[in-house]
């Protein structure tokens, strides 16, 4: 059964958003079976994800830029807080697949270290 209420009212600076809580459905665990390699989400190497939904404010390096693990790569703004994102390894920039005001999801590729 469920115990909690399903949806909430949070108020972040004196803007109330509602946020629904959703069950997982059973189905959509049981379609990712260990015997089909899963393609469609294989991150490359050295990815580095947004971790949130939001807009790309700033993306703080280029390709080719040598950067140290934990450096701040790009700015993300959701629900008008900005969240740094910081490049989970040490490495030089190979690629940027996000750009500067564009909507990103929270599983998306913003630019791979390598």
């Amino acid at each position: 059964g469920q115990d909690f209420p399903a949806e909430f009212s949070v108020d972040v600076d004196g803007d109330v958003y509602t946020v629904r809580i959703s069950p997982l459905r059973n189905s959509a665990v049981e379609v990712l079976n260990a015997s089909a390699p899963d393609k469609s989400k294989k991150l490359p190497e050295g990815a580095v994800i947004s971790g949130m939904a939001g807009l790309v404010l700033s993306l703080e390096v280029k390709i080719g830029d040598p950067i140290d693990k934990g450096a701040l790569v790009a700015v993300i703004e959701a629900m008008k807080m900005r969240r740094p994102i910081h490049s989970p390894r040490s490495g030089i920039v190979k690629e940027i697949l996000a750009k500067e005001g564009e909507i990103v999801e929270a599983e998306n590729v913003l630019m791979v270290v390598v």
